[in-house]
């Protein structure tokens, strides 16, 4: 019998964009073949505050724990008052990453305690974010067969928690 994995597929574009990107067709094809997949959107961030009441409604979203949008697959946004992006001097240093990276650490392990996803295969569009929530144990075959746009965005492997 082929092993299930759980899948986490990190900072992805909006599940209910307008748009399907590939992280939403590897969440699908992952789910399709059995996979539980945890989707994390790009947080939200305090750089959102312009659009008004378009930012206070995503912010009650991020506020909720995952929510399943289809068989085996999960959707979590999260809230992270330091950005992440090079937007400003402040926000594009080392310090202001690991600042970011520490306080989202513990929403997104709270999220995969609250699925029972134990081992997770982590597919990241900002690779160096992995250093704060994972510890690598070894690369996934599973990735590698699921072909090279998978990986187009940088090495991601299979980490523990």
């Amino acid at each position: 019998m082929r092993e299930r994995n759980d899948v986490v597929l990190l900072y992805a574009p909006p599940w209910a964009g307008p748009t399907r990107f590939s992280k939403h067709h590897l969440a699908r094809l992952f789910a399709e073949h059995g996979h539980r997949v945890l989707y994390v959107e790009a947080p939200l961030t305090p750089l959102g505050l312009r659009r008004g009441q378009a930012f206070l409604r995503e912010l009650r979203e991020t506020l909720q724990p995952p929510r399943q949008v289809l068989d085996r697959v999960w959707v979590r946004r999260h809230l992270l008052l330091v950005p992440y992006h090079a937007v400003s001097r402040l926000t594009e240093t080392r310090a202001a990453s690991r600042i970011g990276q520490r306080l989202l650490a513990p929403q997104l392990r709270r999220d995969l305690r609250r699925l029972g996803f134990l081992r997770p295969l982590v597919i990241a569009g900002l690779p160096p974010l992995l250093g704060r929530f994972f510890v690598r144990t070894r690369f996934s075959q599973e990735l590698a067969r699921a072909g090279s746009g998978a990986m187009q965005a940088g090495r991601s492997g299979h980490y523990d928690i």
